[in-house]
């Protein structure tokens, strides 16, 4: 999830606060001007993104979500009781472990169903199996936009949250193809986001930093252009950044 407080104006000029949390304390306020579209063709990623999540940020992150996983939970529970009965379930951007950890301890009767969550970053991976210790998940470094490894149709979820701006709308696309791909039929696609259009300016901490947010509509098309029928759609308004969140579940026919 985005470690950053992020303010925006409806206009074609932003005012963009961005303030750090955890170890993180500056504050930067920049007035600049952006073109309302979402049409950046390039984001930070490779070495570059796996070192932004060193350094302390790991750490920071997963105290964070201590308090920010409550959100997801009604998603979870309405997605545990949408799944075949069968495969994987398969979080693409792990992060600090802290949804895993809580459908190891939730989902009841499937508790033999096989957890498993990628991450690009090692540091983010650590953190996972302090929750995830042992074998309740097969937790391994790798990329959210490469599942070519997965088998098709065996996974009966999959999840990527917060994670998307760190993708073009063209890489995010063809990630929702594939993640469909791996579902079983009657499987479940699970994604969270931030809602807008336009770049994410990270501010002094570091300049140069390519994310771009992508709109809840888009996200819906790409889904069910992909085969998906939306079972549940839904926004968070967080006050303290002025922009939205949002949650949506796609679940692919059965055959």
């Amino acid at each position: 999830m985005l470690l950053w407080r992020t303010t925006f104006l409806a206009s074609t000029h932003f005012n963009l606060l961005v303030s750090q949390t955890g170890p993180f304390s500056t504050i930067s306020q920049r007035s600049y001007s952006m073109e309302l579209n979402n049409s950046r063709d390039s984001v930070t990623q490779g070495d570059e993104l796996v070192n932004f999540y060193g350094n302390g940020t790991a750490s920071a992150y997963a105290d964070m979500m201590d308090e920010e996983v409550k959100k997801t939970i009604p998603d979870l529970k309405l997605l545990l009781t949408s799944l075949p009965d069968e495969g994987l379930i398969l979080d693409t951007c792990v992060g600090s472990g802290h949804m895993l950890r809580w459908i190891h301890e939730n989902h009841g009767s499937q508790k033999t169903r096989q957890l498993q969550g990628i991450d690009i970053s090692s540091e983010m991976l650590e953190q996972a199996r302090t929750r995830l210790p042992g074998s309740m998940a097969n937790l391994v470094l790798g990329n959210m936009l490469d599942v070519s490894s997965q088998v098709d149709e065996s996974c009966a979820a999959v999840m990527n949250t917060f994670a998307l701006h760190h993708a073009t709308a063209k890489e995010c696309k063809t990630a929702i193809q594939e993640w469909t791909r791996i579902l079983k039929p009657g499987g479940c696609l699970y994604v969270g986001a931030w809602e807008g259009k336009g770049d994410i300016d990270y501010g002094d901490y570091s300049p140069g930093f390519k994310a771009v947010l992508h709109q809840q509509t888009d996200i819906i098309d790409w889904m069910t252009d992909s085969g998906l029928t939306i079972v549940q759609s839904r926004t968070h308004m967080e006050e303290e950044m002025g922009m939205n969140s949002f949650y949506v579940i796609g679940k692919k026919p059965t055959k």
